[in-house]
């Protein structure tokens, strides 16, 4: 067992954090300013931390946002950002390249996982974490006291069915 540590902990998905650069008056913006401002820190492993710097180097976001206000938004991101060991693979979303936010969730003991996919947000709540959407974090959400406690994932954890692969050959 793994005893809740506490403190504000979250792990924003990369889709609420590009979102809250594209349109700062959106709706995720509140949700991402509201985890940043609780002083608490954005988790993230190297996997998910590789995933936002590259889908924030996308060419087709120039039109929207410079690529010195990304790389500045990126910067700014350090004084949030917590890395967390990934000890374990998780394999229970639907989608196998959600998987890595759940890893960072449970490894970095979060209070929730903020994001707009449907593919975490049937999974709520994981392993005792809740999984939001940001409206729903920011209606009243408050993570569990210090008495809650998390179960330690087993090395393979596997609860929803995979999606199909794409097949390619033609009938």
């Amino acid at each position: 067992m793994i005893e809740w540590q506490g403190g504000s902990r979250w792990v924003v998905d990369t889709n609420v954090i590009v979102s809250r650069l594209l349109r700062p008056k959106g709706s995720a913006s509140p949700a991402f300013n509201a985890a940043v401002r609780s002083g608490g820190k954005l988790l993230f492993s190297a996997a998910t931390l590789a995933e936002l710097v590259e889908v924030l180097s996308r060419s087709k976001f120039d039109r929207y946002v410079s690529v010195e206000d990304r790389r500045a938004f990126l910067a700014s991101l350090s004084a949030f950002l917590e890395i967390v060991a990934v000890e374990r693979r998780i394999q229970a979303c639907r989608d196998l390249k959600d998987d890595k936010f759940l890893e960072v969730a449970v490894h970095g003991r979060a209070d929730a996982l903020i994001t707009g996919d449907a593919d975490l947000l049937v999974l709520h709540p994981f392993f005792d974490i809740p999984i939001l959407a940001p409206d729903r974090f920011l209606s009243g959400f408050a993570p569990p006291g210090p008495a809650g406690l998390l179960q330690e994932p087993p090395a393979t954890y596997r609860t929803r069915p995979r999606k199909a692969a794409a097949s390619t050959a033609k009938a």
